[in-house]
């Protein structure tokens, strides 16, 4: 594709998402309900309400017309503009949490919004893709619950509002040949902390990761708990709907890679992470709101100049 035509498709997407956004508060504030309609507007105004796409299944049973590929991406489409964070949040993050992990070399089950990717050139010229997490939560590992929407300041495994996974870095996503990554899809992994320098000071990022799930939720209902979080009933997240290739990443294993992986009857993040090499992807920078359209600066800043070009 022309560098013209996808400058002018990504400012269409880029306006038409903003648009979305405000015409949903736009709804919202019209409605006639009283002071806790309001307190959401608020919330969701300052991206303090976090939200991951999702479907329930009495939805579809009513609507039995409609196909479940179909239904997965016009919620994850539509629900994008809103879950998505448009604003920096500078020095809103939780990462030194994070530090005992890495200290201790244990990992970190974690869950989050896919926002973006962003693609870098290494010094061989080949490229390398970053993908943007916003809105990551540390999740309990023994627990099977999905929590599809919840308030920052009441949530306890809230991490940061967004976070940088290179691909390189991903060393499996299941059994499937490929695995496709859209923006607005709930993703859920494994990772070693690894810590970089950023302005002067030791923060911490995910290192050696296994992504155990990208998809939207469906569940049979969802519950308000106490706190104002979300939690899916019965939920599981659909990895493997056709995304009618609207996706910013499909991640596969290179040949030589997959013989080595097969040698692991067990693949966890202990035994991968000595593993040389990792996945590949191919990339669509076409299908996205940009990151750098969204903020107006560099999306690469607060990464480690020296992780930009590992693979």
């Amino acid at each position: 594709m022309k560098k013209a035509k996808i400058k002018k498709l990504k400012h269409v997407r880029h306006n038409r998402a903003w648009s979305n956004k405000h015409k949903m508060l736009e709804q919202v504030e019209q409605e006639p309900k009283a002071a806790a309609m309001w307190h959401m507007l608020n919330m969701i105004a300052k991206e303090d309400f976090w939200q991951m796409p999702f479907v329930e299944r009495k939805q579809l049973t009513t609507h039995p017309e409609i196909q479940l590929d179909d239904a997965l991406n016009e919620i994850r489409n539509s629900t994008a503009p809103v879950s998505i964070n448009w604003s920096k949040h500078e020095d809103e993050s939780n990462r030194d949490r994070l530090a005992p992990l890495a200290n201790k070399y244990q990992p970190v089950y974690w869950q989050a919004l896919v926002s973006n990717l962003a693609i870098r050139k290494d010094k061989h010229d080949h490229l390398q893709g970053y993908l943007l997490l916003d809105k990551v939560v540390q999740i309990d590992p023994a627990s099977s619950e999905f929590y599809l929407a919840f308030t920052r300041n009441n949530y306890k495994g809230f991490m940061d509002y967004h976070m940088w996974l290179p691909i390189s870095r991903i060393k499996y996503f299941g059994p499937s040949k490929y695995q496709e990554i859209a923006q607005g899809e709930c993703i859920r992994g494994v990772s070693y902390i690894q810590p970089y320098q950023s302005k002067g000071r030791t923060s911490y990022g995910l290192g050696t990761t296994i992504i155990t799930d990208c998809g939207v939720i469906i569940a049979d209902e969802h519950v308000r708990e106490t706190g104002g979080n979300w939690k899916a009933l019965n939920g599981k997240l659909i990895s493997d709907y056709d995304r009618k290739n609207d996706w910013l990443a499909k991640l596969y294993y290179p040949c030589a890679y997959e013989m080595k992986l097969n040698r692991y009857r067990k693949k966890g993040l202990s035994s991968l992470s000595h593993l040389k090499g990792s996945v590949r992807a191919e990339y669509q920078l076409d299908k996205q709101v940009g990151y750098d359209d969204r903020f107006g600066f560099d999306a690469m800043s607060n990464l480690d100049p020296n992780d930009m070009f590992h693979d």
